[in-house]
């Protein structure tokens, strides 16, 4: 879940302005988490993090009319947001104290993480959590950075130290994230690195987005600039702008 840093008075703010902007950049992120939580018609599905709501809409589309998903967020700003950019009736959001779920024991098909779990302090407290409000059988996807990559020295790095807030956040492994959900109950199903690049039609649209997403306290050049000795930057087959994002998806399931 993310954390107060989003109540910061510019960070969330600006955070939501570019995915809000441009919310094609991170397209891949989003289409391939839906495509791995597989939200069914029907389905109660619990978001954690739900951030700016753009992972929400395509949950909400996938569990249709008879289904809801409830998006869950710590930060009050967000879910303000959440709540105005979101006009479907089955999503329902609720602030979250960041230890403990408000939800009853079995009442979920799926839960889904997708790049926040690296701002949760007490990782198990909340896996346990998560296979508590499961129902059996109930599927569980974690989408994060993953420690030692090039986009965790990133993070590590530069957007540490120009992001208004900081950055200095836990990232999990393979091994991290296997030990966690056997110490909560979870069964991992699968795991496996992805890329999902970030796209943009310029690189003035690339260092724009890079200096909102991160509420950067230097030049929209250097945010650039700083990406790319980290991560591959250059056009694609389709013309367009590409920066390595390297993500990993896990799969577990409550037995």
């Amino acid at each position: 879940m993310r954390t107060a840093e989003f109540d910061h008075p510019t960070r969330g703010r600006f955070y939501s302005h570019a995915n809000e902007e441009l919310p094609s950049v991170r397209a891949n992120e989003f289409s391939a988490t839906t495509r791995e939580i597989g939200p069914r018609a029907g389905d109660a599905v619990l978001e954690l993090g739900c951030g700016n709501g753009l992972l929400t809409g395509r949950l909400a589309a996938g569990v249709g009319e008879r289904g809801a998903v409830h998006a869950i967020d710590v930060s009050h700003s967000v879910l303000l947001r959440l709540k105005k950019g979101i006009a479907s009736n089955n999503v329902i959001p609720a602030l979250f104290d960041g230890q403990n779920l408000p939800f009853g024991d079995g009442c979920f098909d799926a839960a889904v993480s997708l790049a926040n779990f690296h701002h949760v302090a007490a990782k198990l407290a909340i896996l346990r959590e998560v296979h508590r409000v499961l129902r059996a059988g109930g599927r569980f996807v974690l989408v994060d950075v993953c420690a030692d990559t090039p986009v965790q020295r990133y993070f590590d790095g530069p957007v540490n130290s120009f992001c208004s807030t900081g950055h200095n956040h836990p990232f999990l492994g393979r091994d991290d994230c296997a030990r966690l959900c056997d110490q909560s109950g979870l069964r991992l199903a699968r795991w496996r690195m992805q890329e999902v690049p970030w796209r943009f039609q310029s690189c003035d649209e690339a260092q724009w987005f890079l200096h909102k997403i991160h509420d950067a306290q230097c030049s929209p050049a250097h945010c650039l600039s700083e990406a790319r000795r980290h991560l591959a930057f250059g056009r694609d087959q389709d013309g367009m702008w590409s920066l390595e994002w390297q993500l990993f998806f896990l799969t577990a399931v409550k037995p």
